[in-house]
C-alpha cells in the first residue's frame, strides 16, 4: 500500500530556504544599520515584508485549496521519514454510559539511516462535525516520544472515548510544534494549514 506523505518535499525545502534568505535578510539589514546605513536597513526589510506577505498567501492558498486525504488502516503517513500507521481499530463499551472506547493499534515506522523520534507528538480523533476526541492518557506517550532506530518499527495503543452515534471519526496526528493545528506552524509551512480550514488529513477510523 503507498504511503501518503503529509507535506510534498518540495514545500519542506521551500519553506527551509525562505526560512534561510530571512536570516540572511536580518543579519543584512543589522549590519547596515549598525554602520549607519539606516535608510538602506529599512528598504531591505520593506522588501522581506512584501516577500513574507506573499509567501504567507501562497501558504494559505495551498492549505486552502489542497484536497484532503483520507489514509486509510495500515498505510503509512508519513511526515518526512517518520511514518505513522493505524493497523487496528477495536471498540468495546466505555465507563462512561453512552460512550465508545476506540482503541487504535498504532504503528511507527523510521525510514531514515538515523534514529527518529516524534518530538512533540499529538493525536486526537475528529467526527464529521469537526468536534475533537483527546486521546486517553497512558504509557504510549513514551513509546512515540522514544526514538525508533533506522527501518524499525515501534507498536503501541492509543486509546480515546467518543460519545455513541458520532460519524465519520478520523485519527489526525502530527508532532514537531506539541499542539494540534499550531497556528505557526500552519503559516509557516506551506500546505500545514488544512486544519485551519477544518480539513486536515486523516486516518480513517470508522
Amino acid at each position: 500500500m503507498t504511503s501518503v506523505q503529509e507535506t510534498p518535499q518540495i514545500f519542506t525545502l521551500l519553506t527551509v530556504l525562505c526560512v534561510l534568505a530571512s536570516i540572511i535578510t536580518f543579519a543584512v539589514a543589522a549590519f547596515r544599520a549598525i554602520r549607519g546605513r539606516q535608510v538602506a536597513a529599512v528598504k531591505l526589510l520593506g522588501r522581506w515584508a512584501v516577500a513574507a506577505a506573499v509567501y504567507l498567501l501562497v501558504s494559505l492558498s495551498v492549505s486552502f485549496f489542497k484536497p484532503r486525504r483520507i489514509v486509510e488502516q495500515g498505510q503509512n503517513w508519513c511526515f518526512d521519514d517518520l511514518c505513522f500507521a493505524v493497523d487496528r481499530v477495536t471498540r468495546s463499551p466505555a465507563n462512561e454510559r453512552g460512550h465508545t472506547l476506540y482503541t487504535t493499534d498504532v504503528r511507527v515506522f523510521n525510514a531514515a539511516r538515523s534514529p527518529e523520534g516524534a518530538r512533540g507528538f499529538w493525536v486526537y480523533l475528529r467526527d464529521a462535525d469537526d468536534r475533537r476526541y483527546p486521546p486517553v492518557p497512558g504509557s504510549w506517550t513514551d513509546v512515540v516520544a522514544a526514538r525508533v532506530g533506522p527501518h524499525e518499527f515501534a507498536r503501541t495503543s492509543i486509546a480515546f472515548v467518543v460519545p455513541d452515534g458520532v460519524g465519520e471519526l478520523g485519527l489526525v496526528t502530527g508532532h514537531g510544534g506539541g499542539t494540534p493545528c499550531g497556528l505557526l506552524a500552519s503559516l509557516i509551512e506551506i500546505g500545514q494549514g488544512a486544519c485551519l480550514f477544518h480539513r486536515p488529513n486523516m486516518i480513517r477510523v470508522q
